[in-house]
């Protein structure tokens, strides 16, 4: 299975006028969605990003090992505060927007 999701409603949140970006679309490709850590690899204008994610004491968390990537979450589903933690972590503006809006995505299908 693969879930494939378009930008443009994350870019229209964010009031980002580019063109580029509402024509992109990912392909989110599952590996573990049935228990934590969740697993899965996100493919989008030509980068790939193999994402870990679940819970820990504290909260969520994110690893993205193939970027050198290690982040504190707020649920998945929270897009907005996501990217700014993956921002904080010196990601650039486009891959912590790719990777928050494949977590929002990827929210529906874990429980």
């Amino acid at each position: 299975m693969t879930i494939t999701f378009s930008l443009k409603s994350y870019i229209d949140r964010l009031n980002i006028r580019s063109e580029r970006f509402r024509k992109s679309e990912g392909n989110i490709i599952p590996i573990n969605l049935s228990r934590p850590p969740y697993e899965a690899t996100l493919e989008i204008s030509g980068l790939s990003y193999h994402l870990l994610f679940g819970r820990h004491i504290n909260g969520w968390f994110i690893c993205i090992p193939n970027w050198k990537i290690g982040a504190e979450l707020a649920h998945p589903s929270d897009f907005f505060w996501n990217r700014e933690s993956i921002l904080r972590t010196g990601s650039r503006k486009d891959d912590a927007l790719y990777i928050a809006a494949a977590l929002s995505e990827l929210s529906n299908y874990i429980t």
